[in-house]
């Protein structure tokens, strides 16, 4: 198995969210928070959706919805962006902050992890 291969599926997300609060002051729109957070980490690292969409293995529409808010990244997807942006030097702190972001969104919207 390939090092990136192995520490998406290590980081594979699934099972019981983390007890996530929203942040106090903060707007509670559907994948503002979200998007926003992994525009600005993709942005530190690349500054292009073709980059990390290419990475990842989807469309650079599917990184544009996620980024907008408009949808949220499976968990597959979301493991594999966790995976590339963990590669690419991004902090672990920062990756756990965007982990919590997804499943706060996802419990937000009121999707399954299954």
């Amino acid at each position: 198995m390939e090092p990136l291969t192995q520490f998406a599926t290590s980081m594979t997300v699934v099972g019981r969210a983390p007890n996530v609060e929203p942040c106090p002051n903060q707007p509670c729109a559907p994948g503002t928070r979200f998007g926003s957070y992994l525009r600005e980490l993709r942005r530190s690292v690349s500054g292009k959706q073709a980059w990390l969409s290419n990475a990842v293995g989807c469309s650079d529409a599917a990184i544009s919805f996620w980024e907008t808010g408009a949808r949220l990244p499976t968990p597959r997807r979301m493991a594999a962006l966790l995976g590339v942006l963990s590669a690419a030097g991004v902090a672990t702190m920062e990756l756990l902050d965007l982990q919590q972001r997804w499943h706060f969104e996802r419990a937000h919207r009121g999707i399954s992890l299954t």
